[in-house]
């Protein structure tokens, strides 16, 4: 009786043992589960949120620099060229400081025409009509931002009364829009999923173009 009885009683307590630990296992793993699950929503929510607002501050702003600065050294070329001219006869000040301006007018209209004719104009119209829903082809592509920085520069610092606003918004649209597609083909994609976080995106890249032109901020 003894024999028999002896593995009896130690038979479920083995067993009970070994559920216990793999109850133990199970809970484990669903709670390691539960915290890299919030772990892995707390880094989207700063790279694909912050970190991407941020970055489309930071481009935008040093686009917006570097067009200043060659917009102060195409100034201060056009001042020195007529000063130069003046010293010898108001004519040739005046054909030099026409000239100037035409030159560089011209050559950021045949810039826009045969590499980048979407780059023409302010580009708040066609801007708009993206956020509302209708597809322009090229106007949000690198190509364009190049050509509208080039062109920008050389209308302005050519003398030409024109402001940078608007061409701004322009340009802050398409670097939220590359942000955009970038964002999408990497594994940190859930962001912009989805069409309307992609235009809410581009209209925070309007209000950045606007703050880097009048270097506020607040008012971006």
């Amino acid at each position: 009786m003894l024999e028999h009885r002896y593995p009896l009683s130690i038979v479920p307590e083995k067993q009970c043992q070994s559920s216990s630990h793999s109850e133990g296992e199970h809970n484990g793993h669903i709670k390691w589960s539960f915290i890299a699950g919030h772990a892995r929503n707390l880094l989207h929510f700063f790279v694909e949120d912050w970190f991407l607002s941020a970055m489309l501050g930071i481009l935008t702003a040093i686009f917006s620099i570097c067009i200043d600065v060659m917009i102060e050294y195409l100034n201060h070329y056009r001042m020195a060229l007529y000063e130069y001219a003046k010293q010898h006869t108001d004519y040739m000040a005046f054909g030099t400081w026409l000239g100037y301006v035409t030159i560089l007018t011209g050559l950021a209209s045949f810039i826009c025409f045969a590499f980048g004719r979407q780059a023409v104009g302010s580009g708040i119209p066609e801007v708009k009509v993206i956020i509302h829903g209708f597809t322009l082809h090229n106007y949000l592509t690198l190509r364009t931002l190049i050509v509208k920085m080039i062109t920008v520069t050389m209308a302005i610092g050519a003398g030409i009364p024109v402001g940078k606003e608007g061409p701004f918004v322009h340009i802050g649209a398409i670097v939220a829009n590359i942000l955009s597609k970038a964002t999408a083909t990497c594994r940190f994609n859930s962001f912009f999923s989805n069409e309307g976080r992609s235009m809410e995106m581009l209209s925070i890249g309007c209000a950045v173009g606007i703050a880097c032109t009048f270097s506020a901020p607040a008012g971006g």
